[in-house]
């Protein structure tokens, strides 16, 4: 049965593709278009990939700072970080008898504590996700990259599945599902360990005068079809234009880290030319059902802007590829794609602050009745600069403007900085932090900074 509310579909189910000669599920991830013709093109280099068969005896193993471990009720491996999940299923086998000797008491497991680990805990449904940390991090930061992690998985199969597939087979292998998948998982945790859009929930928008993204607004939305739900533009990983259906209900708001984890689908997906047409489920929307996505970019061989196109109808590739060429027509007529090509990411010395060095922006209150997604912004370039006049300078200029960064090692200080004030009383300057970094924190915005 097909049903559709704008809320998504129901038709998808992936326990029922399995493949009678492998009884492996045929990746909605794989490169291929509609057709199921390959496309050229290279992923995203990511890290974790080369860590899939790193023997777990190790020493290198072992120094890796941040383990994440995925495995079911049954004590099934499902994915880990480093390593080969088979050879970790004694291990994992241990972390499930933790968990359910936990259980036994009436009690769930949240956390282990010692001198160099923390160790960390979620259980969803018939899944439990596991985080062996040498890092800053706080407990509750562990747990939210945990929900990330599920979420994710649940982006792929749905939670209506997942939670369908064990009730029927306890001791279900996911990892037939899951088959191909391993490269989103592990990119989605190395972009948490550099990217503050996913503490924050907030998104990053590309720097565009409010009429040229007005103008790309108005050619999405005129080729909206009756089954399209969302049309989203996008930048190099910044968000240029969102556009949604208007009987979308109102209760059913799209949320930062729905879009975060389209975003990650999107960046370690191994195509350049042509078109991809797969099911996707938004968790934070509806986290029970798939919508349709069509993504191809609009201008290879750069491949730096992105067009994704969700339909709650999974007959509709040729409708929706209509959609896509209308608006390159649009486009084409307009030069829009030149506004995109031809904007500047401005840098933290072009705001005049003294000895500011880099910091970060995000407002607490967003405009409900323009259904508004929280935004950030933020840089680590050099700078001169004072917090008051920095607070004075952004406040007009966030909703269209977005900053470079430097260094991974800065950007992860910084990460980790403002999200451990989250977790104390504010305006604050987190414990153990060099006098240079300073974090203030009001009921409108919170802004981190660095100073030479």
């Amino acid at each position: 049965m097909h049903s559709s509310d704008n809320r998504g579909s129901w038709e998808f189910h992936p326990e029922d593709t399995l493949t009678e000669d492998t009884g492996n599920f045929p990746s909605t991830l794989a490169q291929v278009n509609f057709s199921g013709q390959k496309k050229a093109g290279s992923a995203v280099d990511v890290p974790g990939l080369a860590y899939r068969n790193e023997d777990i005896m190790s020493e290198s193993w072992r120094k890796h700072r941040k383990h994440v471990f995925v495995l079911s009720e049954a004590g099934k491996p499902i994915y880990s970080r480093y390593g080969n999940e088979e050879a970790l299923s004694s291990a994992m086998g241990v972390m499930m008898a933790l968990v359910s000797f936990v259980q036994a008491g009436g009690n769930m497991i949240q956390s282990i504590f010692s001198d160099e680990h923390t160790v960390v805990f979620l259980q969803k449904g018939p899944l439990v996700f596991v985080s062996v940390s040498a890092t800053r991090q706080s407990e509750q930061q562990l747990r939210s990259e945990l929900l990330h992690v599920y979420h994710q998985i649940v982006s792929m199969l749905t939670q209506a599945s997942i939670n369908r597939i064990f009730e029927r087979r306890k001791n279900f292998d996911l990892r037939r599902l899951l088959f191909g998948s391993e490269k989103v998982l592990d990119g989605l945790l190395d972009v948490m360990d550099s990217d503050p859009s996913f503490f924050l929930s907030a998104v990053q928008c590309l720097p565009l005068p409010s009429s040229s993204r007005d103008a790309l607004s108005h050619i999405l939305q005129k080729a909206i079809t009756p089954d399209l739900v969302f049309s989203f533009l996008i930048s190099n990983n910044r968000l240029v234009s969102v556009v949604q259906e208007k009987t979308v209900l109102e209760d059913a708001r799209l949320k930062p880290s729905d879009l975060h984890l389209l975003f990650n689908l999107i960046r370690v997906s191994a195509f350049q030319a042509g078109e991809i047409w797969t099911p996707i489920c938004l968790p934070l929307f509806n986290p029970d059902c798939y919508f349709y996505a069509y993504v191809a970019y609009l201008d290879p061989p750069e491949c730096t802007v992105c067009l994704v196109l969700l339909s709650t109808d999974k007959e509709a590739f040729y409708a929706v590829a209509e959609c896509k060429r209308k608006i390159e027509e649009a486009f084409a007529s307009q030069n829009a794609l030149q506004w995109v090509a031809n904007t500047q990411l401005y840098y933290v010395n072009d705001i005049g602050v003294a000895n500011l060095k880099h910091f970060l922006y995000k407002p607490s209150k967003v405009l409900d009745h323009y259904r508004q997604m929280p935004q950030f912004t933020w840089s680590l370039a050099s700078l001169k600069c004072s917090p008051a006049l920095l607070r004075s300078s952004l406040r007009n200029q966030l909703s269209v403007n977005s900053l470079n960064c430097c260094d991974g090692s800065k950007r992860k200080r910084t990460v980790s900085l403002f999200v451990n004030s989250q977790d104390t009383p504010l305006p604050c300057t987190p414990a153990g932090a060099p006098q240079t970094d300073r974090i203030h924190q009001t009921l409108d915005f919170s802004l981190s900074c660095n100073f030479e």
